[in-house]
């Protein structure tokens, strides 16, 4: 049996980049500096874009099926968002302010979506290339909608998290039937 080399490269162009990431990231968070972590953080979410944007390029060239190339490329693109969000709210803005705690409700929506587009991608497998999946499974963006604007809206009703000392510390929180609904939305 001869070994093929392809597929390692294939797979050692996303394990050492997200390897890389992921040192640059420890690095950053162990200095605990500001500067340190917003380097290191950049820098990680630099290198997580490039290897995300290269999945979505892979994809894009392998998979013939329409519907299911954009389902998956739209997958990379949301959960791109993950890791500036993450910069932004630890490095760019005020830890006590709100755009913080935005940011923190923010980084729930791709969590949201996510298992919603992989649906939509599972609906599509063993199906010709012209398949497109039925509409009436686009009502599922409804629950996923209502839930991402039910945890963006939290300050008004409180019902994903409830700060007990009010929004202005919200360091001190439990958390409402909304949070356990998008617990079990999100797998």
């Amino acid at each position: 049996m001869r070994f093929k080399k392809e597929p390692l490269y294939h797979l050692l162009s996303y394990a050492v980049p997200l390897f890389l990431a992921g040192l640059l990231n420890s690095e950053a968070l162990v200095f605990k500096w500001r500067t340190g972590f917003l380097h290191g953080g950049i820098a990680s979410s630099v290198i997580i874009l490039l290897v995300y944007m290269q999945w979505a390029r892979s994809v894009y060239r392998r998979f013939p099926q329409k519907q299911m190339r954009g389902t998956v490329t739209a997958f990379a693109l949301l959960f791109m968002m993950l890791s500036p969000l993450r910069v932004v709210k630890y490095c760019m803005v005020t830890p006590d302010g709100m755009a913080a705690r935005y940011l923190w409700y923010a980084y729930y929506v791709p969590l949201i979506f996510g298992p919603l587009f992989m649906f939509y991608v599972a609906l599509c497998f063993g199906q010709p290339d012209d398949y497109r999946f039925s509409k009436k499974w686009y009502w599922l963006f409804l629950p996923a909608a209502l839930l991402a604007a039910g945890l963006l809206t939290n300050d008004v009703h409180q019902q994903a998290f409830l700060f007990t000392n009010g929004v202005a510390d919200w360091d001190t929180y439990t958390r409402g039937w909304l949070y356990l609904a998008v617990a079990v939305w999100i797998p």
